[in-house]
């Protein structure tokens, strides 16, 4: 999704304890960019991702989240925030 020149791809699903990528598009510096990950139940901020440049305007976070649920992404450059919600499975493997 991507709105006002910031935008945000992440996966939809995720297991539980397993890393992913946050990729935020449209933005030329990570001092700009904020990245939360929020319980979307209780409102609880579970992390800040820091953010790291991989392409020209493109900065990438790795996230990793232990326990399972309805998360919102939170991706602002302070102006323009960009939300995209993410559920969190339990490991099949457990």
């Amino acid at each position: 999704m991507q709105r006002h020149g910031i935008g945000v791809d992440a996966p939809e699903v995720v297991t539980a304890g397993r890393e992913f990528a946050v990729i935020v598009l449209g933005v030329s510096s990570p001092a700009e960019i904020v990245v939360r990950i929020v319980e979307v139940d209780s409102g609880r901020r579970f992390f800040v991702a820091p953010v790291r440049r991989t392409g020209v305007a493109e900065l990438t976070a790795g996230v990793r989240l232990d326990a399972p649920g309805l998360f919102r992404i939170e991706v602002s450059d302070g102006r323009y925030p960009v939300e995209r919600l993410l559920l969190v499975v339990p490991d099949a493997e457990e």
